[in-house]
């Protein structure tokens, strides 16, 4: 749930991991997404889930999310949609903030110096 979930989750799985190094050292575990909102075991629907790192894998490919027997779930692009919160996005963004940050000194060599580097990023970056 919500718009970003990763923080979330890597404190989940930092919390099992603990648990199973501490309790049950052979234990495996993964991380898994619903594949939809069918889990009402009680309306006869069996709830499907995928684990996250083939979803990332999807998404970073930009490929579909395929079943076992090669039978489409999911177009690149749903993928993308549903799941896409779920991985650190590596893209550009539209814009940035940027801070420039100098130095005032009652040198005059410094104080220029400075000034004109700030200057220069602040015009290269516009």
């Amino acid at each position: 749930e919500g718009a970003s979930p990763l923080a979330v989750l890597k404190r989940i799985e930092q919390l099992v991991k603990l648990v199973c190094e501490q309790c049950m050292g052979s234990l495996q575990y993964l991380a898994a997404l619903p594949l939809d909102d069918t889990f009402d075991v009680s309306e006869g629907r069996e709830g499907k889930l995928v684990p996250l790192t083939i979803v990332r894998e999807c998404i970073e490919t930009f490929a579909p999310l395929t079943g076992r027997l090669g039978l489409t779930l999911l177009k690149p692009d749903e993928v993308q949609k549903r799941f896409g919160a779920f991985v650190q996005q590596q893209g550009l963004l539209k814009s940035y903030d940027v801070f420039i940050s100098y130095r005032h000194s009652s040198s005059s060599l410094s104080t220029s110096g400075d000034s004109a580097v700030a200057d220069a990023l602040f015009d290269m970056s516009t």
